[in-house]
């Protein structure tokens, strides 16, 4: 089907068979696609904003780039999805699946994550600020120099993230786990990291790698 180009603005294609469709430069902001099956659709320039597209398999989708904000993903998989340079702010991504993603220099600030799978992910220099990643799992992922100022890290899994240069001031990392593999290569690094104000309750540091990371109380930890 060749819909390029197309005004499509708020449409109903809730189930609908786009498997290899024309997509390019399309307009489904606000669409609904939920159930939709777009296995092999072209997708370059498309407008996606606000449109609802939970539970929707989009494994190594290209977004790269793309206007996403305030979209509902949650339950979607995209897994090894190229997202670089993304506008997925104030976006509903409750239990997305993102295992190997590249995220980098993404937006995401306050966007829902809760629940969220971003192991391995690359979220390099991304924007996270005020972003719900409450039991998220970002294990093994790389968040160096990303901004996650104000995030809610509750019960996240950081184990074995790099947070080289990563902003966490007043982010909550209450119950967060951010060991170290021991017996791998290094990881759970927050060398560098600026912490100030950051709730740490409850946080697992076992192993954390600090050095010249600015601790809530202001001082550069040794």
């Amino acid at each position: 089907m060749n819909l390029c180009g197309a005004n499509l603005d708020g449409i109903n294609l809730r189930s609908a068979n786009l498997e290899r469709s024309n997509l390019n430069w399309t307009n489904l902001n606000g669409a609904r696609l939920s159930g939709a099956n777009l296995k092999g659709a072209q997708l370059n320039g498309v407008k996606l904003k606000g449109a609802w597209m939970n539970g929707l398999k989009l494994e190594g989708v290209d977004f790269s780039g793309l206007q996403l904000s305030e979209v509902k993903l949650s339950g979607a998989k995209l897994e090894a999805a190229k997202l670089t340079g993304t506008d997925l702010s104030n976006a509903q991504m409750r239990n997305t699946q993102l295992a190997r993603a590249n995220l980098k220099q993404a937006d995401l600030h306050q966007t829902n994550l809760k629940g969220g799978q971003f192991i391995e992910a690359n979220l390099m220099k991304t924007d996270l600020r005020e972003t719900d990643l409450r039991n998220a799992d970002l294990s093994d992922g790389n968040l160096n120099l990303a901004n996650l100022t104000g995030a809610d890290l509750s019960g996240a899994n950081l184990r074995g993230a790099y947070l080289w240069g990563a902003s966490l001031d007043g982010a909550c990392l209450r119950g967060a786990d951010l060991r170290r593999d021991l017996g791998g290569d290094l990881g759970g690094d927050l060398g560098g990291a600026s912490l100030r104000d950051a709730p740490i309750i409850g946080a697992d540091l076992n192993e954390v790698i600090m050095t010249g990371a600015i601790v809530p109380d202001g001082k550069v930890h040794h």
